[in-house]
């Protein structure tokens, strides 16, 4: 079948590139005033839009070590096969969490507390 094919005098009459890259068919037509003005209007913000920026409140490192074992425990209870290194980063992020709270604590002196 493959000899046939080769021996045959109907070929396939190759597209002519330049006519498939510059097809006036689909010729866009725009002024560089237009396409600054598009550009323009893509990038600047509306009167009526304004950036909405949530301030997300500042997160302690105890509750940050809460929601830590919360997950830890979840995983460790799931039905499924739980994520041995998942489990095993949320461990070494407590380590340092709680390394982190005990080095923030300030020593004071007795006196302070015995009046």
């Amino acid at each position: 079948m493959a000899s046939s094919l080769a021996t045959s005098d109907q070929r396939i009459k190759p597209a002519d590139i330049r006519s498939f890259i510059h097809s006036e068919d689909e010729r866009i037509v725009d002024s560089e005033e237009d396409i600054t003005d598009q550009i323009v209007a893509y990038y600047s913000l509306q009167d009526d839009q304004e950036v909405s920026v949530e301030e997300v409140a500042k997160v302690s490192v105890s509750e940050a070590i809460a929601a830590l074992n919360t997950l830890k425990l979840y995983q460790e209870q799931r039905d499924q096969l739980a994520n041995q290194d998942l489990i095993a980063q949320l461990r070494k992020e407590l380590r340092i969490l709680r390394a982190e709270k005990t080095n923030s604590k300030e020593q004071s002196n007795l006196t302070g507390w015995l009046g």
